[in-house]
């Protein structure tokens, strides 16, 4: 077995070659060509493609506004664009369920004040019925049910005319 300083001094040299492989400084950006050769014998996107692809997906989340996005191209694999169209389907429910909310809220605010009107329209023909007096050969209690009179109904429809 492996005393536990060899052990220690194992991990020490793995993390210190995969810190080294990740090392990047921008000065050395000046020195590379521009663009970048594939690695040879791999078929597919670049680790740094997929990187930056699946950032661009935890931003495409992030963002509730954004309602349409899109990423074509043969280098972006399936599963980032199914992500990406998972988040933007994602936004659309939330910006309808936005929508609804809002929609609603204006309806009842809508329904309150035709019930208030009603009921203002309501007392005022009350207080109209009760001023005036019924027509000889017209029933009293007709025209507290119906809360129009034959006088109004009549001259509603001659000057309407």
């Amino acid at each position: 077995e492996e005393e536990p300083e060899e052990r220690e001094r194992k991990k020490l040299e793995k993390l210190r070659k995969l810190l080294n492989e990740n090392d990047y400084d921008s000065s050395d950006e000046a020195s590379k060509p521009a663009v970048a050769a594939p690695p040879s014998g791999a078929s597919g996107p670049s680790s740094t493609l997929l990187q930056r692809l699946n950032e661009f997906v935890e931003v495409v989340r992030k963002k509730p506004n954004l309602t349409y996005v899109s990423c074509a191209g043969d280098a972006v694999p399936e599963d980032i664009r199914r992500e990406i169209e998972r988040a933007v389907m994602d936004h659309c429910e939330l910006q309808e369920r936005r929508a609804k909310a809002r929609e609603e809220r204006g309806a009842r605010t809508a329904y309150d004040a035709l019930r208030d009107q009603m009921a203002e329209l309501g007392s005022s023909l009350e207080a109209a019925t009760e001023a005036m007096d019924a027509l000889p050969g017209e029933d009293p209690g007709v025209v507290e049910a119906t809360r129009l009179g034959i006088r109004g109904f009549i001259g509603r429809r001659l000057f309407a005319a």
